[in-house]
């Protein structure tokens, strides 16, 4: 932004000079020539900090593409990433501005669905009660033949004379 700043600084200066000395030249009041003044100043600086913009717009593309073709020299990943880099940036930008304006519709739609959601979530759960009481008498069954097959394979291995019983058992 260096150049722009200059040139609208210089812009500026030129046109409150050139309008102060063309209004003097009229013999017009101080307040008429202050006020054209500020006026041409203010729209030469416009000028020439378009001027100034476009100029180090330029230079720092040159400065981009002389990067880009030193990386490219070295190394082309390099060379791809510098060169890329002004798109990645678009990219961000548009990708942050659409998350900005879907951001409503997905609240809405989440809004939406909380009720179905909740709806569900209540009748898995009796669902899940329901099958649970199911299948209680079945465990507290196993638990019993577990503990009585446990007291059995006990009993066989205290009785150290008959090995082969208690692999037979455990098959």
């Amino acid at each position: 932004m260096g150049k722009a700043v200059k040139f609208a600084l210089l812009g500026g200066l030129a046109g409150a000079g050139y309008a102060g000395y063309k209004a003097l030249q009229q013999d017009e009041t101080i307040e008429v020539v202050a006020r054209r003044a500020a006026t041409t100043a203010g729209e030469a600086a416009a000028a020439g900090l378009a001027v100034g913009f476009v100029l180090d717009r330029r230079k720092r593309r040159k400065a981009r593409l002389a990067a880009a073709a030193a990386m490219a020299r070295k190394s082309k990943p390099a060379a791809m990433l510098v060169a890329a880099k002004p798109m990645l940036e678009t990219a961000i930008e548009m990708a942050t501005h659409a998350a900005e304006a879907a951001k409503p519709r997905v609240e809405h739609a989440v809004e939406v669905a909380k009720p179905k959601v909740e709806q569900a979530a209540k009748a898995a759960k009796t669902k899940a009660s329901t099958v649970a009481e199911q299948a209680k008498p079945h465990v507290v069954d196993l638990t019993d033949k577990v503990s009585e097959r446990m007291t059995s394979l006990k009993e066989l291995a205290a009785d150290g004379d008959r090995p082969k019983q208690l692999v037979v058992s455990l098959k």
